[in-house]
């Protein structure tokens, strides 16, 4: 996975992960600090569904959200 900052104001751009399959630990760890230090990830090429989407954020956050 390779984290890039976008410009000097914070986000930065994530390659190099795919969403819809199972995330390491280590690979958590570094979304969770890339979004603490950067406050906006951009993570293109990511085809997700609701179930995918869901599982991501509760990887950021486990309280994040529900699906209906």
């Amino acid at each position: 996975m390779e984290i890039t900052p976008i410009s000097n104001a914070g986000g930065a751009r994530i390659n190099g992960i795919d969403l819809s399959k199972d995330v390491s630990p280590e690979d958590v760890a570094m979304l969770k600090k890339a979004f603490l230090d950067y406050g906006v990830l951009v993570i293109p090429g990511q085809e997700l569904n609701e179930q995918d989407q869901l599982r991501f954020c509760n990887l950021i956050d486990r309280k994040s959200t529900r699906l209906n």
